[in-house]
């Protein structure tokens, strides 16, 4: 296989990989999966187009071939790649200028404002990053941790403590470690406070509940309103926990892609109503669903294009959706 593939547009559109995935082709296993053992690197990216080819594929009235090569077309066309990380703005305070450098008073007087003034007016300086509906940011903050930050979401901390932040909406953090000082990295939401040291973690304040999915070290989990007011995660395990209702709604191991493929342009469900893929739609992109069918939905959902998100959906369930005001009516 003399092919580069690199990204979703590539495994949707080679005929080899719809055959293995849309009609479980044996012959295609096979060469698909001596492909992978040679690029488990790429075993995200596979498994995200397979989710969509079987979301496709999932609605119990199979369109025809044509229908659905139709809009596998219109998907991996909208499926670009993601924009250069955004590099994150550099304040600068000016430059301090002697004047004159015989008097030591003046020197002293110099020093005094390096060392009380400035400092002072930055810790009143909060560094703020903002995601509207539908875009998502690549950031790195001072201390050398990344953030993917999720559309519709804010993440803000003052100059002076960038490893205390505060959250809203969803972020994916990558925590550099700082073992010398062995200082904290916080993330602080309506809900609760996660404290780490250095690790992968996804933490999703919507819906009035936050969830924290950890992929890699360790964190705690502060500020519930339990009997135990704090809890200690473990590597795979999600944690969803509801300030209102004051208890943890869901604590269950999970699968990393399912928690954390939004990054690469695909969300992804196992087993769940037709309301929550909506919920997670209308967070991404401000807009408002009427819903009249319960369904239950499997696969995966592109994240970078509001109109292909809903024309799969259609054809996952041979639903119409259409579009009254600022409403989208779903129907059968």
């Amino acid at each position: 296989m003399k092919k580069e593939f690199t990204n979703l547009k590539d495994f949707i559109e080679d005929v080899s990989f719809k055959r293995w995935i849309m009609e479980n082709s044996e012959k295609d296993r096979l060469i698909w999966e001596e492909w992978l053992s040679n690029h488990p690197e790429k075993e995200g990216v596979l498994e995200d187009a397979a989710s969509i080819l079987t979301g496709i594929q999932f609605n119990p009235s199979i369109p025809s071939p044509s229908k659905v090569e139709k809009e596998l077309k219109k998907i991996h066309l909208s499926i670009a790649a993601k924009e250069a990380a955004n590099k994150q703005p550099k304040q600068m305070l000016g430059s301090l200028r002697r004047k004159s450098i015989w008097s030591v008073a003046a020197a002293i007087a110099l020093l005094l404002a390096i060392t009380f003034v400035i400092p002072y007016f930055l810790q009143e300086s909060m560094i703020e990053h903002q995601t509207a509906f539908g875009e998502f940011k690549e950031l790195q903050l001072p201390d050398g941790s990344k953030v993917v930050l999720n559309a519709n979401s804010t993440l803000k901390y003052e100059a002076t403590t960038p490893r205390k932040i505060w959250l809203e909406g969803e972020a994916f953090f990558e925590v550099t470690k700082k073992p010398s000082t062995r200082e904290n990295f916080q993330v602080q939401t309506n809900d609760l406070t996660v404290t780490v040291l250095g690790t992968i973690f996804n933490v999703n304040s919507r819906n009035a509940q936050t969830k924290v999915f950890l992929e890699e070290g360790k964190v705690i989990l502060e500020g519930m309103e339990l009997t135990q007011n704090t809890l200690e995660m473990i590597p795979g395990e999600l944690v969803s926990y509801s300030k209102k209702d004051k208890k943890i709604i869901e604590k269950r191991k999970a699968k990393t892609l399912e928690n954390t493929s939004w990054r690469n342009g695909v969300i992804r469900f196992t087993e769940v109503p037709l309301s929550t893929v909506l919920d997670e739609i209308t967070a991404i992109y401000g807009i408002q669903f009427d819903n009249k069918i319960d369904k239950i939905f499997s696969g995966g959902i592109p994240n970078e294009n509001l109109g292909i998100a809903l024309e799969t959906l259609k054809e996952i369930y041979g639903i119409e959706i259409e579009q009254q005001g600022e409403v989208y009516i779903i129907k059968e």
